[in-house]
């Protein structure tokens, strides 16, 4: 069973930590409280209207670094079928991904996310990794992979290649996300997110 957020798009749906459910709502809070956050969190609205949520877990302790997937709706399990892998399903049904023509249906999304660790940027821009220093930048983090969470529940997602090659489909995702290169004048990404918030920006996606 779900819990539900401050955000009626975004569930809980796993988590270990007691105070895991006040820490995202004080995330989604600093999230919903700059221009560009709020955005953001406004823009999930109409994709909840088509059947369409977020599904948050906790990130383990081994593995906190925040990510995000693609899962069917209970109407796309009905008529797919129960598969291995919903991710890998959604990307070669054609769901989540834009089409030549048209963008794919899209379906729910996963994220983990933990509150604990915030990504370290370096007088550079480059990313240092994930430190337990950084916890209060978490709202960050969860931000970049809702970013990613739009895009495959509006079936705008980039999917393809290494997402370290930036001219890759799956590198231009995460460029989008970020917002570099040609996607720096986004109106919601990573980065004016941290301007928004008076923290570093990301110069690039990688160290």
């Amino acid at each position: 069973m779900t819990i539900s957020t401050r955000h009626p798009t975004i569930e809980i749906n796993r988590y270990r930590s007691a105070d895991y459910p006040d820490r995202v709502d004080a995330a989604l809070a600093k999230i919903e409280s700059t221009p560009s956050g709020n955005h953001l969190l406004e823009g999930l609205k109409p994709l909840a209207a088509h059947g369409k949520k977020v599904l948050l877990n906790e990130s383990p302790p081994w593995n906190p670094a925040p990510s995000a997937g693609a899962v069917f709706t209970d109407k796309q399990r009905r008529k797919y079928g129960e598969r291995e892998s919903e991710g890998e399903a959604a990307v070669e049904l054609g769901l989540i991904t834009k089409g030549r023509f048209c963008k794919g249906e899209g379906t729910n999304a996963t994220v983990n996310w933990s509150p604990g660790v915030g990504l370290m940027v370096d007088s550079e821009g480059r990313p240092q990794g994930q430190s337990s220093e950084y916890a209060e930048q978490a709202f960050v983090g969860l931000a970049h992979e809702l970013i990613h969470a739009k895009h495959i529940m509006s079936g705008d997602f980039k999917h393809g290649g290494d997402r370290l090659d930036p001219k890759s489909k799956s590198g231009k995702e995460e460029l989008r996300a970020t917002g570099l290169g040609k996607y720096a004048s986004e109106r919601v990404s990573e980065n004016s997110i941290r301007a928004e918030n008076g923290l570093p920006i990301r110069k690039h996606y990688a160290g």
